[in-house]
This record gives C-alpha cells, structure tokens and sequence, in this order.
C-alpha cells in the first residue's frame, strides 16, 4: 500500500472510483471503518463473523 496525496473522495458520501467511465455506487452503507493499518486475514474473518 502506497500514499497519494491526491484523494478520490471529492465530497463526503459520494465515493466513486479513479477512473471516470466508473459509475458511482448506488447503494447505502451498513457498516464504515476506517482502520490506519492494513488487517491480516485472520482479523477480517473475525469482524466478517461479527465478533
């Protein structure tokens, strides 16, 4: 994983991708975090099992 500095989060809520011809998402989030380090596989599999 590398730094940018420039974000691709132009406005808050509207999450799109780098490349223009990419649609924006059309969905409504459940669940949004934000950690300052990568997760290791067995940490996913534990926040995907709820715990």
């Amino acid at each position: 994983m590398t730094r940018t500095e420039e974000s691709h989060i132009r406005r808050p809520g509207r999450f799109h991708s780098q490349f223009g011809a990419d649609p924006y998402l059309k969905a409504r989030y459940e669940d949004f975090r934000i950690w300052n380090g990568a997760l290791d596989a067995a940490q996913v599999a534990s926040l995907a099992q709820g715990r």
